[in-house]
């Protein structure tokens, strides 16, 4: 398998399910589309947004895609979890070649590893003023 280089990523997709439901899903690309459902926690919208932000936004998330991270890929699933039931997944995209990284995990356990975990915080906070205003405007 072809590993990618974090410098070739033109899109990131993140996916978080918590108790088989939705919680988060994030998808940033270079070109600065965004499309953006739930905040991660369980009462998380169901709406879909998608719109146009800066497309420095996705150079700060991507810096923190390191080649350990992509070395990673795969599926892991915490063998005693505790809590509810959690899923995140992290898929990296360079227009030509897809890998990704999934955890699996109890919502009491110790989660995905740091630097995952640390890169959908930073995807979160970088796209919540944006998500933010989209939530509190009127109908479109």
């Amino acid at each position: 398998m072809t590993q990618i280089a974090p410098a070739d990523i033109r899109t990131l997709a993140i996916d978080l399910s918590v108790d088989g439901e939705p919680a988060l899903h994030l998808t940033l690309s270079a070109d600065g589309g965004v499309r953006r459902s739930g905040d991660g926690s369980q009462r998380a919208p169901r709406t879909l947004e998608m719109g146009q932000i800066d497309p420095a936004v996705f150079r700060r998330v991507v810096a923190l895609v390191t080649p350990e991270l992509i070395e990673r890929a795969g599926r892991y699933t915490d063998p005693n979890p505790k809590g509810l039931p959690c899923s995140l997944r992290l898929v990296m995209n360079t227009g030509s070649e897809e890998t990704g990284i999934e955890f699996r995990y109890g919502s009491q356990s110790l989660g995905p590893p740091p630097p995952l975990a640390a890169l959908v915080e930073e995807a979160v906070a970088a796209t919540d003023d944006w998500y933010g205003s989209l939530e509190r405007t009127p109908s479109r």
